[in-house]
């Protein structure tokens, strides 16, 4: 396994990020070898979907079962990304007790502290169609969004809001 991952990484279809003395692999579908390689497994990586959406990750299952919760994305550490502002976003009016248990546990899973940001609906959409630095940051770099029932569902990260800034910058 240790050798396929390390020509994996000479490909560049994996990113190795470090933390905390916790190594993490991550797909990088934005790689060449990508697109030949979801033709090659096809099939499989579809059941493979199917069967992560059933069996959700202990992160997914805590961060979407707090209370009014709108909009959550992992970002930061979770997307290889260990220098970013954020590791978790959350949108919504949730209670600030609920949030702080959330991540004291987020914390124990991942054994070091997670930067997080929480937003109510109205300042995370002002925040969003203002352009601001920070959120176009989080939302550029293509995470995971775990939760999304914002009323618009007009957010997409990675793409949409490279085309967003381009046109704005034009």
């Amino acid at each position: 396994v240790k050798a396929a991952l390390g020509e994996f990484l000479k490909q560049h279809l994996v990113s190795v990020t470090e933390r905390h003395q916790l190594r993490s692999w991550r797909i990088n579908r934005h790689s060449s070898a990508w697109e030949e390689l979801e033709d090659l497994l096809g099939s499989s990586l579809q059941r493979s979907r199917r069967a992560r959406r059933a069996v959700q990750d202990p992160v997914e299952r805590l961060v979407s079962s707090l209370p009014q919760l709108k909009f959550a994305v992992l970002a930061g550490i979770y997307i290889g990304r260990p220098t970013a502002a954020v590791d978790l976003l959350l949108v919504g009016d949730i209670p600030d007790s609920r949030t702080q248990r959330a991540i004291r546990q987020l914390e124990e899973l991942q054994g070091g502290e997670i930067n997080y940001a929480v937003f109510s609906e109205p300042e995370f959409h002002q925040r969003l169609y203002s352009y601001d630095w920070f959120v176009k940051e989080v939302l550029d770099h293509d995470p995971i969004i775990i939760v999304d029932r914002l009323k618009h569902h007009s957010i997409k990260a990675g793409k949409y809001l490279k085309t967003v800034f381009s046109k704005v910058s034009d």
